[in-house]
């Protein structure tokens, strides 16, 4: 039911924020995006291409994503394969 899936989906955000803190950055970033280099991270940015939305902050290098954005997208990564899955 719809309630069940909103309470698990706030579940797992808390539990991704408590893991991996609030803002990802660099390897980690990449990785949880499914990037297997940072050249491959890197190209996606420049071409506008990655999956959730990414900031700098100011003198910091790199992108940075919010992790519950990262959260946020693998859950619907995962429902939607899911329902393809039973189609």
């Amino acid at each position: 039911d719809l309630k069940a899936q909103v309470s698990d989906l706030i579940g797992f955000r808390r539990e991704l924020v408590g893991v991996l803190g609030p803002v990802l950055g660099g390897a980690q970033l990449a990785a949880a995006l499914g990037y297997r280099t940072a050249d491959a991270f890197g190209k996606a940015a420049r071409t506008n291409r990655l999956p959730i939305p990414t900031f700098s902050i100011a003198g910091r290098r790199g992108r940075y994503a919010m992790t519950i954005d990262l959260a946020n997208w693998l859950w619907a990564v995962r429902n939607a394969s899911h329902q393809n899955d039973q189609t």
